[in-house]
């Protein structure tokens, strides 16, 4: 795949950014900046709406994007894809992927992604903290797939992300022991 030079440096220059900057609040919205970039680059995901409050204002998805399958490499997916970001200095634990399964549950979204700057809990194995988590909800169809700031930051082009993407799904789709 050939490198899209604009592409890694927008992600470069925003890494860069949140490395430099000592607020928590401001290092996530920076995430989702990246992450409204990299999936807006896909052809059929429209950019819709950050830190979107449901209607009962129990829950907020961080970023929201309509999903158009007739043009997207998603098609599986639904019309609305939600994705959680997480820039902490740590892997995310169990509990916050619990929690934003619950959300997916409760809007029945069967599809999300969890953007986790270092990962999730757990060794990649199915019976490992947030692993598991994710293993279990996949009984009640629905699936969260795992991107890293080091996947991030190692993306050459939105067609390579779609490639990481894809590879995911399969493992995921597969029960694959590591699929994170």
């Amino acid at each position: 795949m050939e490198t899209d030079l604009d592409f890694v440096g927008a992600i470069a220059e925003a890494l860069v950014r949140s490395d430099a900057s000592d607020s928590n609040h401001e290092r996530g919205r920076i995430l989702e900046e990246i992450v409204r970039y990299v999936f807006g680059a896909l052809p059929g995901f429209t950019h819709w709406r950050n830190r979107v409050i449901t209607n009962k204002g129990d829950a907020e998805f961080d970023v929201c994007f309509q999903n158009d399958v007739r043009q997207n490499p998603f098609n599986f997916a639904s019309a609305a894809i939600v994705i959680e970001c997480k820039n902490t200095g740590r892997p995310v634990g169990s509990g916050d992927v619990r929690k934003f399964i619950s959300k997916m549950d409760d809007h029945q979204l069967d599809w999300a992604f969890l953007v986790a700057a270092n990962g999730i809990t757990g060794a990649g194995k199915k019976t490992s903290h947030a692993h598991s988590v994710i293993q279990t909800a996949r009984l009640r169809r629905r699936n969260l797939l795992v991107i890293t700031r080091k996947e991030l930051q190692s993306l050459r082009s939105a067609s390579e992300f779609v490639a990481l993407v894809r590879d995911k799904i399969m493992l995921h789709s597969l029960n694959s022991p590591m699929f994170a």
